[in-house]
């Protein structure tokens, strides 16, 4: 009988542990979480126990085991981050675009988008760099604040008329190459800077109206400047005997000169009455 209870004891302890076993097995199944990499990303697996980084994780869905393994992904197409004024902010008083000043000491407000992408090759050492972040942490806490300062570094160096009408391009050029350069060891590639709005305040748009009017009234003159010279310059000694004579062909039908230095038209007079009627000055 003392047997069989000690049998019966020694069944109950191994079953005991086969169930604790198969207890711990599916608990870890649960609570190992299945994480999925979409489309157009790639995987980073990190094992905190090895230190071994590997990165050939592709879309779909993969197993990671908790408190050993960490797993994010990367876009390996180009992003698209916007800095401007959403709703949300404005309402509660907040300008979540860039507001910067000119050099001509105005206040402007920018909306900008910036197109980059992370390079395939240096997944790794930016999994380093910002610690295991996720694509969206490295825009909010790194990248936004680069973004900011290089447009308003730059803004600083043009007037608000000409961040508003001529130079657009080429302040988003300078920004451009700027941050190819602050961004070159980073693994990040900067591809595309985009100024999509420019806000001026009041005072600002009336000056820069003033200043536009000014330039259209400039070219205006240059252009009936430059019409009058290349009219000016046309006007030939010929063409302009053969006006003379046409002047003189509405009122007479026959003219007779005599022979002789005396009998000679005074072609300058008439010449130059043509010319005052016309409005154009005769060239040199």
């Amino acid at each position: 009988m003392k047997k069989f209870v000690v049998k019966i004891k020694d069944f109950l302890k191994g079953k005991n542990k086969l169930i604790i076993i198969a207890v711990a097995v599916i608990s870890l199944i649960l609570l190992a979480p299945f994480q999925k990499i979409e489309i157009g990303q790639q995987g980073i697996l990190y094992n905190s126990v090895s230190g071994k980084i590997s990165t050939d994780l592709s879309s779909g869905w993969h197993l990671v085991f908790p408190f050993f393994q960490k797993m994010i992904s990367y876009p390996t197409n180009e992003t698209v981050y916007k800095i401007y004024r959403d709703n949300k902010n404005w309402n509660n008083g907040i300008d979540a675009s860039i507001v910067t000043p000119t050099k001509d000491n105005q206040t402007i407000s920018l909306d900008v988008t910036f197109i980059f992408s992370l390079d395939k090759e240096r997944f790794v050492d930016i999994f380093k760099r910002f610690s295991g972040e996720k694509i969206e942490q490295i825009e909010n806490d790194y990248l936004d604040d680069i973004f900011r300062a290089s447009v308003i570094d730059s803004i600083t160096k043009y007037t608000a008329y000409d961040v508003y009408s001529s130079k657009r391009s080429e302040v988003q050029a300078i920004v451009l190459d700027d941050l190819s350069s602050k961004l070159l060891d980073t693994g990040i590639i900067i591809k595309d800077v985009y100024i999509d709005t420019v806000r001026l305040s009041t005072e600002t748009e009336a000056i820069i109206k003033a200043q536009s009017l000014a330039e259209a009234a400039r070219i205006e003159a240059q252009g009936q400047s430059d019409a009058n010279k290349l009219i000016s310059d046309s006007l030939t000694d010929k063409i302009m005997t053969y006006e003379a004579i046409q002047k003189m062909s509405e009122s007479l039908k026959l003219i007779i000169v005599p022979s002789g230095s005396e009998g000679q038209i005074d072609y300058s007079k008439i010449i130059e009455q043509i010319l005052n009627e016309t409005g154009v000055q005769q060239g040199e």
